[in-house]
């Protein structure tokens, strides 16, 4: 049975080396909460804000999410957030107490972890983690994984709020150009994890939705399709702004790969050499669809910003296209 879509979340990433995208810009009725990206976790007794911000900015962040009644997430990155943190119930609890002190004095609604590191790809470590830190955080507590994290996740549901899978950077681009997000991908794992755990509570999964995607260039003797090897792929990530950029410049071919499940658009430039492929209104509102036939938690969107499209005729059509689909909303 489908839920209404009242009973949905939007967990969203607000960046804050965007020069052109401040945080008044963010369309808050097409989110739930909004995650500062990223804070840096020193150690169990010290974590600090994002290096480019100040203590007044992060202060006017939370003023400002709260006044459009939206929660406000500080978000620590998995990469190196936790490599100084003491492997023991007593590190996590001393942890606890500090992120607990770092939200009440700025006033955030809840803390989001971003595991990454192989470190933590183990069962044992990561349940004793998340146990501690949810027997003892004052706030909201989210934990955000990629899909390769090699845990059993029904382990770690009942000591979080939720969880954030990231359900993109399925391509390995420097071997082959293939599809950033594929929802054939997608429901391999939900598959997987219903047969795996049937009464995991799936509501607390929040599908990871990217707004980027890779730009593949090939040599001259090489077709630019999917499954051959690039000379180069862009880096950093190729945003969905960039994308619409593109496709106002030069002689690109748009087409949808539907046949294999992938639900996915694709850019083709044979003049160039170049493929892009990436995630459009379209293929986000067949997977915001599934997020609803599977009764998951919502949608988690990397990130915002990433969308912002000044020229066209909705401006963050990727965004808009989450909340009209999720929290009821309607584009101007």
């Amino acid at each position: 049975m489908v839920k209404e879509v009242s009973n949905y979340s939007v967990f969203s990433y607000f960046p804050t080396w965007l020069d052109n995208y401040s945080y008044d810009k963010i369309i808050f009725k097409n989110v739930t909460d909004v995650a500062l990206f990223n804070g840096n976790l020193v150690s169990e007794m010290k974590v600090e804000i994002p290096s480019n911000y100040t203590i007044d900015s992060t202060h006017n962040f939370v003023k400002f999410v709260n006044k459009e009644n939206k929660k406000a997430y500080i978000s620590f990155l998995g990469q190196n957030a936790l490599k100084n943190i003491s492997n023991s119930e007593v590190g996590y609890e001393s942890l606890a107490d500090t992120i607990n002190n770092f939200c009440s004095d700025y006033g955030f609604d809840g803390v989001d972890i971003d595991l990454e590191i192989s470190y933590f790809n183990n069962n044992d470590i990561c349940k004793k983690l998340c146990k501690t830190l949810y027997s003892r955080l004052q706030v909201k507590f989210n934990l955000t994984i990629p899909w390769s994290f090699n845990i059993n996740l029904k382990d770690l549901i009942d000591n979080v709020d939720s969880i954030n899978v990231m359900f993109y950077n399925y391509a390995k681009p420097a071997v082959k150009a293939e599809h950033n997000a594929p929802l054939s991908r997608i429901k391999s794992y939900i598959k997987e994890l219903k047969l795996a755990s049937p009464d995991f509570p799936k509501h607390k999964l929040r599908m990871g939705i990217p707004f980027f995607g890779y730009k593949y260039n090939f040599d001259v003797t090489t077709d630019p399709v999917l499954g051959n090897k690039p000379v180069s792929y862009s880096i950093p990530l190729y945003t969905f702004s960039q994308v619409y950029d593109d496709i106002g410049h030069g002689n690109w071919n748009y087409s949808e790969d539907m046949s294999t499940g992938y639900m996915a658009p694709l850019l083709t430039n044979i003049e160039t050499h170049q493929l892009i492929s990436y995630d459009n209104e379209k293929s986000i509102q067949i997977k915001c669809q599934y997020i609803k036939e599977e009764g998951l938690g919502g949608a988690m969107v990397y990130i915002l910003g990433y969308d912002a499209v000044h020229d066209g005729a909705i401006d963050q059509p990727l965004l808009s296209t989450v909340g009209k689909e999720l929290l009821g909303t309607e584009t101007p």
